[in-house]
């Protein structure tokens, strides 16, 4: 009988999130076998493709990239190697300042036995076929660790194997070693490059037919590294989700209540549609009940500078109704805090006998720890940029998206709820992201702080 997640230990908590990001086999799938035309026009011609999609519960499976297309797997985790030797992975996470841009990858070309200077990065875009694209609690390495070593495995084996061919012996007698495949016994050397044209059509090896490189041979793995986009960051070359910019690209700032909750009562936009720039005001409900991840709704300026919008909203004249909220105190408000974890609570896991241990101890020690509320106002500002289309009855029938997020496919969702077409969202997420950790998980940013295109 299998165990409710409150039930779960932490062990077996994480060993339940490895089993579902574990790679699965696709050589005994049915996939259409269509053509490749129009697959990943950044990959050069004649490149060796491993293209892999995430299915349900985040596994992940490869497939025969002479069987398989864009149009018909659908590939989102891919690895490919051009004839120059050039090794392009996706990376399907944020960077968010912690390097995780730069790990998987690096786990990914470790197992490979790429040279790290012949790697390139390709940042992926928000969609639910590459599974769980949420970067925070640490799950990323914990989650993925194999399933980018598997990536990796498979790729180097397919590599030995075509060097084999090409030299006519076991492939026993073939191993990847930094960019090239030697020959055991000879001085027989070929590069990753020369060995795309065989490569590329060997069939893919099953994931339980390829070996893992042993830890004593890792070289990037628990190794110092610089992270890949270093140089922009310290520099001030770095793209952000802030830096996104379409044509005619309006910019919106929002005026919001004091109070959490609060509504506007009474609003006079007269003087900020008076400001030079300014070309819409456009209110915002508040969320209902609890805040969560809602909106927290406002009054929004939107206008072709930055400038423009926070002079407008300077000029609007806004009577907040501060709702239940009104008379909130923190002082109480930690009062209750205290009284309320001193209550008998709900027991989700119960080991032993604390109480008995604690009644006898010989000396017990006794704290309260407590922590204000704390402000994100020091973070990097929130931001995304929208382009929404619509038809002739203003029935939004499109809208592309652009945002720094950790939880990108929760923008699909999110957006897909107010205008009912989740389908038709498109979510692309800036390479390097963010810097304020939980404040980019919260997808009503792009719902509250966009830069709306102009139509």
């Amino acid at each position: 009988m299998s165990k409710s997640i409150s039930e779960l230990t932490l062990r077996e908590l994480i060993e339940q999130n490895r089993q579902e990001t574990e790679i699965r086999s696709a050589s005994n799938e049915n996939h259409t076998v269509v053509t490749r035309r129009g697959f990943l026009a950044t990959v050069s011609a004649g490149s060796f493709l491993l293209m892999g999609r995430f299915s349900g519960a985040n596994a992940a499976e490869f497939a025969d990239p002479a069987k398989v297309s864009a149009d018909g797997f659908a590939p989102d985790l891919f690895l490919s190697i051009a004839p120059d030797g050039k090794v392009t992975i996706l990376a399907h996470r944020s960077e968010m300042g912690t390097g995780i841009r730069t790990s998987l990858p690096r786990v990914l070309a470790d197992e490979l036995e790429a040279d790290w200077s012949q790697v390139v990065i390709q940042q992926a875009k928000g969609d639910k076929r590459l599974g769980d694209q949420n970067t925070d609690g640490s799950n990323s390495i914990r989650f993925f660790f194999d399933t980018m070593r598997t990536a990796g495995a498979i790729a180097r084996t397919m590599l030995e194997r075509a060097a084999a061919q090409k030299w006519n012996v076991d492939p026993a007698e073939c191993y990847a070693e930094l960019h090239q495949v030697k020959h055991k016994g000879t001085n027989k050397v070929v590069g990753f490059g020369e060995l795309v044209p065989i490569a590329r059509i060997l069939d893919v090896p099953a994931k339980d037919s390829v070996k893992f490189k042993p830890k004593t041979k890792w070289r990037y793995i628990g190794k110092d590294g610089p992270a890949t986009d270093l140089k922009e960051i310290v520099t001030g070359r770095a793209v952000y989700g802030i830096d996104a910019r379409l044509d005619n690209q309006l910019f919106a700032v929002m005026a919001r209540p004091s109070v959490a909750g609060g509504k506007v009562k009474s609003l006079d936009d007269t003087a900020a549609k008076a400001v030079d720039g300014v070309i819409a005001v456009v209110q915002l409900p508040g969320y209902k009940g609890a805040p969560t991840f809602q909106s927290l709704g406002g009054v929004a300026v939107c206008a072709t500078s930055t400038y423009a919008a926070i002079l407008g909203r300077e000029a609007l004249k806004i009577e907040w109704d501060d709702g239940d909220n009104a008379s909130y105190d923190t002082v109480s408000f930690a009062r209750q805090l205290k009284e309320s974890v001193n209550k008998p609570g709900t027991s989700l896991r119960s080991a032993g006998d604390a109480a008995k241990a604690i009644s006898e101890a010989k000396k017990v020690v006794k704290a309260d720890y407590s922590v204000p509320h704390l402000s994100h106002a020091p973070m990097e500002p929130t931001c995304a940029v929208a382009d929404v289309r619509t038809d002739a009855s203003g029935k939004v029938t499109q809208c592309y998206l652009r945002a720094a997020t950790q939880i990108r496919k929760q923008y699909n969702r999110q957006w897909g709820l107010p205008w009912g077409s989740p389908t038709k969202v498109s979510m692309l997420m800036s390479r390097c992201s963010v810097r304020d950790l939980a404040g980019r998980a919260n997808p009503t940013i792009a719902l509250r702080r966009p830069c709306f295109r102009d139509n």
